[in-house]
């Protein structure tokens, strides 16, 4: 009985170790830290103010500049 403990126990650390370095390697290779969040107004509720970055806050775009 305590072998099978000890097994799963065992099991269950190299489980862990192998999605903590897959995951390690996976934010060194560039994928998501070289990522750039590009501001679609197709996804805004209200879309974006005239300079196409800016998402409105409302349907008027009062947080807009020459608003």
């Amino acid at each position: 009985m305590i072998d099978l403990i000890l097994c799963i126990i065992i099991i269950i650390i190299v489980i862990i170790l192998i999605l903590f370095i897959a995951n390690k390697t996976l934010n060194d290779s560039g994928f998501e830290s070289d990522a750039k969040y590009t501001v679609s107004c197709k996804w805004r509720r209200w879309g974006c103010c005239n300079d196409q970055l800016t998402p409105k806050l409302d349907i008027f775009g009062s947080n807009c500049r020459g608003f």
